[in-house]
């Protein structure tokens, strides 16, 4: 069943405000028809995400530290300490795409596309796009199906242009949407999170083995400060 956001807020005890807020999030699948905003009721995206996303700065945190890198300096005492525990929670984790999915949902905004064959390719190598997730070659060495990176929100405009992408639930081309332009190749961190919500048994397998590889133990942080 179908319902308006208002409806829909009424019916699950949200603000018609929050229910607009979780869809530009992509927390609930809906399309416009109309001028309006249609959801399918019956859409398990709200139970996908097991705890509440990180703010901004743990989120930078944790992507920093799944990257092998050092913590971002404006992190407090506290902080580093709270990042500690997140890299434990993650390590000792059954499901740590669940965790990833619910932590780092607000890195970006993620935007699907449909897109002819011929202009697959030459998408994959425009310069606006920092591949990552499935498109990463730290995941795959040939090119795929499927197109995902980062992309600057003021490249989405030229790029829907020249390659005539249309927006599409199930598009083959995946844009992670930033204020500003994300460094080639895309810190590690990031493509685990884009591998997470992907949600395949192959894409979850190659997180694992990338989750094993990345230097994420707890012993290797004390107090907050990475030790060689």
């Amino acid at each position: 069943m179908f319902r308006g956001v208002t409806e829909y807020a009424e019916v699950h005890g949200f603000s018609a405000r929050r229910v607009l807020q979780l869809i530009e999030d992509g927390r609930i699948k809906a399309h416009r028809t109309g001028g309006i905003w249609l959801i399918d009721d019956q859409s398990e995206e709200l139970k996908l995400f097991s705890c509440r996303p990180l703010g901004q700065r743990m989120t930078a945190g944790l992507i920093a530290a799944l990257s092998g890198s050092a913590p971002p300096a404006t992190l407090s005492a506290g902080e580093l300490i709270r990042l500690t525990h997140y890299l434990d929670r993650l390590h000792e984790s059954k499901q740590p795409d669940e965790l990833l999915r619910s932590w780092l949902r607000t890195r970006a905004k993620r935007i699907t596309f449909e897109i002819t064959p011929k202009h697959l390719d030459k998408l994959r190598c425009d310069n606006r796009i920092a591949l990552s997730g499935v498109s990463d070659v730290r995941v795959t060495k040939s090119p795929t199906k499927i197109v995902e990176g980062y992309v600057a929100h003021k490249s989405i405009r030229a790029l829907k242009s020249k390659y005539e992408l249309v927006e599409s639930d199930n598009g083959k081309v995946i844009f992670h949407v930033t204020r500003f332009m994300i460094p080639n190749p895309v810190p590690l961190g990031l493509t685990l999170a884009d591998l997470a919500e992907h949600r395949s048994p192959s894409q979850l397998s190659i997180l694992s083995k990338l989750l094993q590889q990345a230097d994420t133990a707890s012993g290797s942080w004390q107090g907050g400060t990475r030790i060689a």
